[in-house]
């Protein structure tokens, strides 16, 4: 087994503790590193946007340092997100 740490977002803010839960590598639908961080939520009516959460979070530092992002928010009922599904 092979394990790759991908530790680019450091170089923005050492104490940001920053740590996607997955770095995928030669993506042919990226030019760059995707890094993607998963979520499993619960969601009512009235609730926050955890996609939004996901992208404030982690964009700048995806931004300075050459990588791209994906928030992956699965419902705890199993639905996955739309955008997802276009991948």
């Amino acid at each position: 087994m092979v394990q790759v740490t991908f530790t680019c977002l450091r170089a923005v803010d050492e104490n940001e503790g920053l740590r996607p839960d997955l770095t995928v590598f030669n993506d042919p639908n990226y030019s760059a590193p995707l890094l993607v961080d998963i979520s499993v939520v619960q969601s009512f009516p009235g609730s926050k946007n955890p996609y939004n959460d996901k992208v404030n979070k982690y964009q700048r530092a995806c931004n300075t340092n050459g990588a791209s992002f994906l928030p992956f928010i699965m419902e705890s009922n199993g639905q996955l997100p739309s955008y997802f599904l276009k991948i």
